[in-house]
């Protein structure tokens, strides 16, 4: 099982010692670990990730949802929510999540199919995300904290045979359905590869054979080499995928400057006007407007 994250505790369970000659019994003090550290780093990336948002975020909220303040409050709603989480989960003894592996399995099925139910929300031309008591969510996000405990208990459970060819593919086999879920239910092919991502690196860390992965990321590397360079020479025929369409694009966005390359053009004249040091806190152009979805994907270039 994964340590826990956030804060971490570490207790030494109390150990009875016999008696003595003196016929005195002594036990041994539980003893306990702060990580200020990890807290104070964790509290800043939050606190300097709420003042990147309403940066980014206040003029689309002014013009669309009535206040500057909207995806500030909400972001930091989440904040409060995720810190609470945070302090609870980490005066749990990780051992315990164990027994919730199989229900995290079977509810990341259930939420994944809940999107082509009312619940689903689109958004984008997307069908992703699920509302739930006015709070929208998305299954694939759910799916990949689900996975991480219910691999994590499995790894543990087969000890030694996770080092076989059978276990590996007992394991692999078992992320599957969860990854062809969210490709067919969600159209979300980059959430299916990091649900196969997830379970490949556990592996990685549970496995001692190295050199089967390093030869597996190494053809990977060429396969995804490949694709780019027979998309780049334009072997493929327009429309063939809206996907390697999406990485012509990404490559020679001024040939697609309206439709698929505007963001991506966009970004690129938000980095460029700022150069390296930037135009300064809330002082960009292209969050007025210019740029969609500045608040999500494409903070950075603001």
């Amino acid at each position: 099982m994964a340590h826990r994250a956030g804060i971490q505790k570490r207790k030494k369970r109390l150990r009875y010692i016999p008696k003595t000659k003196e016929g005195i019994r002594t036990k041994t003090k539980t003893e306990f670990f702060f990580d200020y550290t990890l807290l104070f780093a964790i509290v800043f990336l939050l606190c300097f990730g709420l003042v990147m948002l309403y940066s980014v975020s206040y003029y689309d909220a002014s013009l669309n949802k009535g206040s500057s303040t909207w995806y500030l409050r909400k972001q930091a709603f989440a904040s409060v929510l995720g810190l609470v989480g945070m302090m609870v989960v980490a005066n749990i003894d990780y051992h315990f999540w164990q027994k919730f592996a199989v229900p995290a399995y079977i509810v990341s099925v259930i939420l994944i199919l809940l999107v082509k139910t009312k619940l689903g929300i689109t958004a984008n031309g997307a069908t992703r995300w699920i509302s739930i008591f006015g709070l929208s969510l998305q299954p694939a996000e759910v799916a990949k904290l689900g996975m991480i405990v219910f691999f994590a208990s499995m790894i543990c459970k087969m000890g030694g045979a996770i080092r076989t060819r059978k276990g590996i593919m007992v394991l692999l086999g078992s992320a599957v359905p969860i990854a062809l879920l969210i490709y067919i239910v969600t159209k979300n092919l980059s959430s299916a590869i990091i649900i196969c991502g997830i379970v490949i690196l556990m592996l990685f860390v549970a496995s001692p054979h190295y050199k089967y992965f390093i030869l597996g990321g190494v053809g990977v590397l060429g396969i995804a080499s490949a694709v780019v360079l027979v998309v780049s020479q334009g072997l493929l025929p327009e429309g063939t995928s809206f996907r390697l369409t999406r990485v012509q694009a990404w490559m020679n966005p001024e040939a697609y400057p309206t439709d698929q390359g505007f963001q991506t053009l966009q970004a690129l004249y938000a980095i460029g006007s700022g150069g390296i040091w930037g135009k300064g806190l809330g002082e960009s152009m292209q969050k007025l407007g210019f740029l969609p979805e500045a608040q999500n994907d494409m903070v950075f270039s603001i």
